[in-house]
This record gives C-alpha cells, sequence and structure tokens, in this order.
C-alpha cells in the first residue's frame, strides 16, 4: 500500500531532500541571526560563527543545483536513448531558466522600482 505522498515507478533520492531541508535551515538561519542581533552583539565570537554557517546555504544550494542538472540529464539520456537528443533537451531547459530569471528579476523592478525612483 502507498503512503499518501509517494511516487509511483520513481525513485526518490532522499539524500538529496535532507540536504535541501538543510539548506533551508541554513538560509533561515543566515538571515534570521543578520536581523535579529543587536550590533552590541556583533562582536562575539557566537555571531561569527553563524554567520560563517550562514555563508554554507547558497554554495550547498548551487552543488544541489548541479546535481539535479546531471540527474536529469541521465533520466533524459535513458528516455530518449541518445546523448545528443539528451544533452539538447538539457540546454533548451537550462536557457528556459535562465530566461525565466531575468524576467523574474524584470517582473521585481517594475513591482517595486526601488527608492530613487520615487
Amino acid at each position: 500500500m502507498q503512503s499518501k505522498g509517494e511516487v509511483t515507478g520513481l525513485s526518490r533520492r532522499n539524500y538529496l531532500d535532507w540536504m535541501r531541508g538543510l539548506a533551508v535551515l541554513i538560509m533561515i538561519e543566515a538571515h534570521v541571526v543578520d536581523a535579529w542581533t543587536r550590533m552590541s552583539d556583533r562582536g562575539g565570537i557566537g555571531f561569527r560563527n553563524a554567520i560563517i554557517l550562514g555563508g554554507f546555504g547558497a554554495p550547498l544550494f548551487l552543488f544541489l543545483a548541479g546535481v539535479a542538472v546531471v540527474l536529469a540529464a541521465e533520466s533524459r539520456q535513458q528516455r530518449f536513448g541518445s546523448p545528443e537528443r539528451a544533452a539538447a533537451a538539457t540546454r533548451r531547459r537550462g536557457w528556459e531558466i535562465f530566461g525565466l530569471s531575468f524576467l523574474f528579476r524584470l517582473q521585481a523592478y517594475l513591482l517595486s522600482p526601488g527608492a530613487t525612483l520615487w
């Protein structure tokens, strides 16, 4: 019997989910410590260590994105049966994400252009 969140026919890589969760917690820690620490407490070793730990969040997300690209490319190669077609599909997806990032940035600018334009 399947559990509610289980996907049929697909194998989950639980270690990736755990690493994503860890990266999210590190990012939350970095933002919370930076925002909620008084200026007088920022000179301590605890704050320094928290900031160092917080610096690992973004590289961890980038590492996981790279792992996801490799796993997706491997899956596409098995599906298409050709490394060339799989590579083309992976490149197409990369360009799509790249283009969407500029659209999201444009949207953010249009919705909140900043204090210099007001």
